[in-house]
């Protein structure tokens, strides 16, 4: 009886033992699928865009940043071989079937965009980068220096949009003040088609002083 009683314990502790190297492997699967790295495949290229890093930081919950979509253009769509553009959504066909760019491309949106076709009218990015404002959004945050672009309500005629200045209520009086003192009278959002917010694809940082140097350079030899 006392040998049979030791047998069980044993193999009830053998089981206690491999119930706990089994939840340790699914905890280290579960833990790892969050911290690698998003596999971006080779034909997204560079294509598309996003809000600024920075702004997504603030703007977005961290936990859901890296489930934002890829957002696409029909000019940026077009930069990638063989696919089609239709209300927003980015797709191409592989080995039959149909793949969302705006979904396997995502990875790309921890870097910083450049401003698609649509911002530009004849060659020329419109409006101005923004300087450092705060909203309330659920509790205040600042907005950081040259993640968006401000737009006034002809700049955004322009590009067939509809002039937005609801972000105004979302300031205080003294940060209105602020804000008009930065930007100037009649600066808001622009929003386009498709859902396409121009404030937040379109920013663009000032280029560097090396980069006005090569410029500078290119244009004296």
């Amino acid at each position: 009886m006392f040998r049979r009683s030791i047998s069980m314990n044993k193999k009830h502790c053998l089981s206690l033992l491999l119930l706990m190297i089994l939840i340790a492997v699914a905890c280290l699967n579960l833990t790892e699928g969050f911290e690698k790295e998003e596999v971006v495949p080779d034909y997204c290229g560079s294509a598309g865009y996003s809000m600024h890093p920075e702004l997504q930081k603030i703007l977005l919950d961290k936990d859901l940043i890296r489930f934002q979509p890829r957002k696409y253009t029909q000019s940026e769509c077009d930069k990638i071989d063989g696919a089609k553009f239709k209300n927003g959504k980015c797709t191409i066909t592989k080995n039959g079937k149909e793949i969302n760019c705006n979904d396997t491309c995502k990875g790309l949106n921890k870097i910083k965009s450049l401003p698609p076709n649509e911002c530009s009218v004849n060659g020329k990015l419109l409006g101005i980068t923004n300087k450092p404002f705060t909203l309330k959004i659920g509790k205040k945050v600042i907005v950081p220096e040259n993640t968006m672009r401000l737009y006034t309500s002809d700049e955004c005629e322009q590009l067939n949009g509809k002039h937005d200045i609801s972000i105004l209520t979302m300031m205080n009086d003294k940060e209105k003040e602020q804000f008009i003192e930065d930007h100037g009278t009649g600066y808001g959002g622009c929003k386009g088609k498709d859902n396409t917010d121009y404030s937040t694809m379109c920013y663009a940082d000032p280029p560097s002083m090396t980069d006005v140097k090569n410029k500078l350079s290119g244009l004296l030899s």
